[in-house]
């Protein structure tokens, strides 16, 4: 095996992970925006917390029932409350940016690794 495969591997790894943290760090901006601008949205929305992100008094530990509800509700669409207010709705298409965005790269890499597989079934001595 070549070893550009091998560093091409590790940059693909380190690109992944540093997509996967930005992604956390975008989506903990929906729920803590809601916790100090909309409380009551929060509390209707089951008081979601971000990943990374706990209202003071939750332990990081603390899985919140809410949180997959906005992470699909915020992944697809754009919620009512996001398009009454600028700085929610900004939040928002940010994380859309980064949904596309992953999804995109996750084409990428599943054509990488099919064109690594390839080459080196071709090239297998």
């Amino acid at each position: 095996m070549p070893g550009w495969f091998g560093v091409l591997f590790f940059v693909q790894f380190l690109v992944v992970a540093a997509t996967i943290v930005t992604g956390f760090v975008l989506f903990d901006r929906i729920p803590r925006w809601l916790y100090h601008n909309a409380r009551e949205t929060w509390e209707s929305l089951g008081r979601p917390t971000g990943i990374f992100w706990r209202p003071p008094g939750v332990s990081l530990f603390t899985q919140s029932p809410g949180q997959f509800r906005l992470w699909m509700m915020t992944s697809f669409r754009t919620p009512q409350w996001a398009r009454e207010d600028p700085a929610a709705g900004r939040l928002v298409r940010q994380w859309h940016v980064y949904v596309i965005a992953l999804n995109a790269m996750a084409l990428l890499l599943l054509g990488s690794f099919v064109l690594e597989f390839l080459y080196l079934s071709r090239n297998a001595s």
